[in-house]
């Protein structure tokens, strides 16, 4: 049944109106469908990534390979396997059946985002897992060499998702495709820090991970302001009640760790326990980021005028100027 509602009459014609649905008010945007699961996962591989860059720095500093290993790599090595063993089942399960994972490896497609992000995870957590399997049956050598592309592929994992983020369509991610990846890869190089840091208690190498912690920490937080005044800028910064709670919130666990680092820091005697304190707020703080990206995107993208105004072309009078 049409949906013509007669309303007037200009001399003998009669004027219809439409008054069914329009595409008035309705998102051109599809939200994407990624929940929690996505945002844990970029957590861990993130943290997973982090750490065993950090280990491969540690691992070199040592003056030959025949030495043990430090233990921050061991546990360096442990981390990678573990972000890939937690967040490997938690993409698959998002995406709704496991074939959809293994034929993405079938091809490399170097403009998708998500077959990088593929390959990515399956040489970061085949690299990490045959170094972690060298430690332990004490292959140094293979050890040490494994752990070479297991960093490489973990900087990627650090990285990878704010630019594969950034390259989709929803408002809030477009408007600071420039600076995601940036974010993405201090706030896991934080984390990752700050969760190598959780097992030194025992000489100076706790101090000089909680430092690396505290600089990678206060520079996702300034990069955090140049995100929002982007976001402001495009108009794509609207946000409900919870979600700029939830990114308070995110804010105050970005800058107490910093305070707590920087107050042990310069302490005459640095506290363990402060040090882990801030080591868990660190790490709480980059989930959490992921999260509220997780969240904001998806109401973005439910916003029509978000899209509208991102899509202005420069000089056409909207919000792009």
């Amino acid at each position: 049944m049409m949906n013509w509602k007669r309303t007037r009459r200009i001399g003998k014609t009669e004027i219809p109106r439409w008054d069914g649905e329009t595409y008035y008010d309705v998102p051109p945007v599809k939200p994407v469908p990624w929940d929690w699961k996505v945002a844990t996962y970029v957590f861990l591989g993130g943290v997973g990534g982090a750490a065993q860059v950090l280990g491969l720095l540690a691992d070199w500093r040592r003056p030959s390979p025949r030495p043990a290993p430090p233990p921050v790599t061991r546990r360096a090595r442990w981390l990678g396997v573990g972000g890939v063993t937690l967040g490997a089942p938690l993409i698959i399960a998002d995406l709704k059946t496991p074939r959809r994972f293994y034929n993405m490896l079938r091809i490399i497609r170097p403009t998708s985002g998500m077959s990088i992000g593929s390959w990515l995870l399956a040489a970061f957590g085949a690299s990490s897992g045959l170094a972690l399997l060298a430690q332990l049956t004490g292959f140094r050598r293979t050890a040490r060499a494994a752990h070479l592309p297991a960093a490489l592929a973990g900087a990627g994992m650090a990285t990878y998702t704010g630019a594969l983020f950034g390259a989709t369509s929803t408002p809030r991610w477009a408007a600071a495709s420039n600076l995601l990846a940036a974010r993405f890869g201090l706030s896991s190089m934080a984390a990752g820090a700050a969760a190598l840091s959780l097992g030194e208690r025992h000489g100076p190498t706790w101090q000089a991970l909680d430092t690396v912690s505290l600089v990678a920490l206060s520079a996702d937080t300034a990069l955090s302001f140049g995100v929002q005044n982007e976001r402001r800028a495009e108009g794509t910064d609207a946000a409900d009640r919870f979600t700029r709670d939830a990114e308070l919130a995110a804010k105050v666990l970005h800058v107490l760790p910093v305070v707590l680092y920087a107050a042990n820091g310069l302490s005459r005697r640095p506290s363990p326990t402060l040090s882990t304190v801030a080591s868990t707020l660190a790490i709480a703080a980059s989930w959490l980021t992921r999260v509220n990206e997780m969240r904001g995107a998806r109401a973005s993208a439910r916003r029509p005028e978000d899209t509208f105004r991102l899509a202005q072309p420069p000089g056409s009078g909207g919000r792009r100027q």
